[in-house]
């Protein structure tokens, strides 16, 4: 498909730094105010045939009000309290959807409910999780939305036979992750950022289970590449991170599998991400790429800082999409 050019993002002037961009869509001011979604939320534990357990809050509506259901899988370090997450539900729980956020093991102080590490290889136990919650659509359309890392499982997870599933959305993707990996420590800001948060998850994953976990040389690196290789030759199978990496790298060849309509939010001054430019992307059959000159990872925000731009693009899509399958 070529490059969706419906909607094009223009910042304010004074906010078009990636930074800028990339920290005003955490901010946490912009989860102010009533959120039925959140007051709607029950905690479920999913277990997985494989034992695995993840963490999810479902937040449900009346059936006769229910136009479908959203799955949202954070970024990595991230989780479903995540302002991102938080204000994407909030308005597709406004506009019908029951709303699903998930976490992946590890995220979001879950690190006691599994022994096993998380690492992005980790399809299966996503994928077992989406599918109990597609068991519960009642056939209502089911919508996948993933951010960053959770924008690259949701692209995986189109490649597999879910056909409960109808549409999936992915803001600011990794693609190839290695090549990322690389451009978050050539920076010392996201590097420090991003390390910061891994180091505090590392740390609460080695006190519950002490038996099995050691980071202390981890704590000496200030590398995230290197700290990534020392974990995988230490705990994982993987012969090298290229090997790990090549996991859940998204080349145009992968993303041919895609199986249902995806399309997917990026900017081209992305702070994190290493993928631009994506003109290899823009011939799939079934990926929709919306390339923005301007927007952070996961920024995107409008004018009055409050509002993403990309939340809004993505339900309003959705409802087109349900509106079409009813009329």
């Amino acid at each position: 498909m070529p490059q969706d050019n419906r909607f094009t993002y223009r910042p304010p002037f004074w906010a078009r730094d990636p930074l800028v961009q990339t920290s005003l869509g955490r901010a946490r001011y912009r989860q102010w105010g009533p959120n039925a979604m959140l007051e709607h939320a029950r905690e479920e534990i999913l277990t997985t045939p494989e034992g695995v357990r993840l963490q999810c809050f479902v937040s449900t509506l009346k059936d006769g009000a229910r136009r479908g259901s959203a799955i949202l899988l954070p970024g990595w370090e991230s989780s479903a309290h995540t302002t991102y997450v938080v204000c994407l539900g909030r308005k597709l729980f406004q506009k019908g959807f029951d709303v699903y956020r998930l976490n992946f093991r590890d995220h979001g102080g879950t690190h006691h409910l599994n022994e096993g590490m998380f690492h992005g290889a980790l399809l299966q136990e996503v994928a077992d999780a989406v599918s109990m919650i597609g068991a519960n659509a009642d056939g209502k359309p089911v919508y996948l939305i993933g951010f960053s890392m959770g924008g690259n499982f949701a692209l995986r997870l189109a490649c597999l036979e879910l056909p409960f599933l109808n549409t999936i959305y992915a803001v600011s993707p990794v693609l190839k992750p290695l090549a990322s990996t690389r451009k978050m420590d050539e920076n010392p800001l996201t590097r420090a950022y991003f390390r910061e948060k891994w180091l505090r998850s590392l740390k609460r994953k080695e006190a519950l289970f002490p038996q099995r976990y050691d980071f202390e040389e981890l704590y000496q690196e200030s590398d995230i590449l290197k700290m990534t290789g020392m974990i995988l030759s230490k705990y994982t199978d993987f012969p090298s991170v290229e090997a790990y990496f090549d996991q859940y790298t998204l080349t145009p060849e992968r993303l041919e599998e895609v199986r249902i309509p995806a399309y997917v939010n990026v900017s081209e001054d992305d702070p994190v991400l290493a993928d631009s430019p994506y003109t290899e992307y823009l011939s799939l059959e079934r990926v929709w790429f919306s390339v923005q000159k301007f927007g952070g990872h996961i920024g995107f925000i409008r004018p009055n800082l409050r509002v993403s731009w990309v939340d809004r693009i993505i339900t309003r899509r959705m409802l087109e999409s349900v509106n079409e399958a009813s009329g």
